[in-house]
């Protein structure tokens, strides 16, 4: 049964809803679908009852093309205990059984694997995004597509595998519009360790390789080290236990800041970073 804790009904509002409805009326389906602002019997997904015999399964995103056409997405756990990525399908107002994502198991060679967002820009036309684990258990991030009611296999996001040296890789967030032209976001990890963003674009039912998000490398070139900046005569730095804190070296403790050598205790004020690095030093 798909859970959310012990033993939860699944419906559109579990964690992720997208709907298109006329006059703003949201008509989600996901079991309990909506008909004119009137919610019917919550339902256990179809067909994972058969699949989740190792009883962790979870709908994490749900998607409508129109009312009453839908996909909802998510994971459930398999008689060895392997974690595998599920879609189920609505159609004209009928929910179908959920189907392991066509491909998933050539890729999921370790076990783990997840679909996280879905988007459906009409009925029968969906892309979703999540992660998988591959055989050396590295986490690699993959993309579906279903056209005119019928998934695809999944690929691997084309361009992580250069991108993910370190292998932990996902597909957080993804939108559609047209069919067949989507974004997806996500997360991988550098070769020095550091979480970084990326983008992919699909163009016409073809997905082109991800790219660092342009503008973001400056971020994650700051995960983990010391840091000074140089910010109208402000130094940033960490103290003896690590604690971060401000400090003006020129005229000492003033205006809530704290003293050099001292910690901030939580009276130091918020620099934003947004803007404020451009032109000084980083060190």
């Amino acid at each position: 049964m798909v859970l959310a804790g012990a033993a939860a009904l699944w419906c559109a509002a579990l964690l992720a809803v997208a709907c298109t409805a006329p006059a703003g009326v949201a008509r989600a389906a996901a079991g309990a679908a909506a008909r004119v602002g009137s919610w019917r019997a919550a339902i256990e997904v179809p067909g994972t009852g058969a699949l989740n015999k190792g009883g962790d399964a979870v709908v994490n995103s749900l998607s409508c093309g129109s009312a009453g056409n839908c996909a909802a997405v998510g994971h459930y756990t398999d008689g060895s205990g392997h974690q595998q990525a599920f879609v189920a399908s609505e159609t004209n107002g009928t929910w179908h059984a959920a189907i392991e994502v066509p491909g998933t198991a050539a890729l999921n060679k370790g076990g783990r694997a997840d679909v996280l967002s879905v988007s459906c820009p009409s009925a029968g036309n969906c892309a979703a995004g999540g992660r998988f684990t591959d055989g050396s258990g590295h986490i690699q991030a993959f993309v579906a597509s279903e056209t005119n009611g019928t998934w695809h296999a999944a690929i691997e996001v084309p361009g992580t595998a250069t991108l993910n040296k370190r292998g932990d890789a996902w597909v957080h967030s993804l939108s559609c519009a047209p069919a067949g032209n989507c974004a997806a976001g996500g997360s991988y990890k550098d070769g020095s360790r550091h979480m970084q963003a990326f983008v992919a674009s699909e163009t016409n039912g073809t997905w082109h390789a991800a790219i660092e998000v342009p503008g973001t490398a400056l971020g994650g070139q700051l995960r983990g080290r010391r840091v000074l900046l140089r910010w109208r005569g402000l130094s940033g730095v960490r103290g003896r236990r690590g604690q971060r804190h401000l400090a003006r070296g020129d005229r000492g403790a003033r205006n809530g800041h704290a003293e050099p050598g001292r910690q901030c205790q939580g009276r130091c004020g918020v620099m934003p970073l947004s803007g404020q690095l451009h032109g000084r030093r980083v060190l």
